[in-house]
């Protein structure tokens, strides 16, 4: 399966980073049932600066009682690239996150970042 979302970043760290950002997220899935891996790229995109992840990981579902699916996924990511403030950018750490409609889902991503631009401020 290939899916490719769009929503906004709300970003719930110390540094607020890319805070309300466009978000483009490029995934594709090999699910039988609803589990199985996934992988893809983000990007993030906010006052003109942009910032590229890949990530990976595996998709698990299960049904409710109610015998509706619960559809969770974790794994890692990877910071690849960025511009302006974010040229330079690296990092990784892992994610988690959970289906909460047919149609959407949120995302809690972990880990560390440095720029050499941000480090500057």
């Amino acid at each position: 399966m290939l899916n490719e979302a769009k929503g906004a970043n709300r970003s719930t760290g110390r540094d607020r980073y890319m805070d309300g950002a466009e978000i483009v997220n490029s995934e594709i899935a090999d699910l039988t049932q609803g589990n199985g891996i996934h992988q893809g790229y983000v990007r993030m995109t906010r006052d003109g600066e942009s910032t590229v992840t890949k990530w990976n990981g595996k998709v698990t579902t299960t049904l409710s009682p109610e015998k509706t699916p619960i559809t969770t996924f974790e794994g890692t990511w990877t910071k690849l690239a960025g511009t302006g403030r974010y040229a330079g950018i690296s990092g990784s750490g892992s994610y988690k996150g959970r289906m909460t409609s047919e149609t959407a889902y949120v995302v809690d991503w972990q880990g560390e970042i440095s720029a050499p631009k941000l480090a500057q401020r």
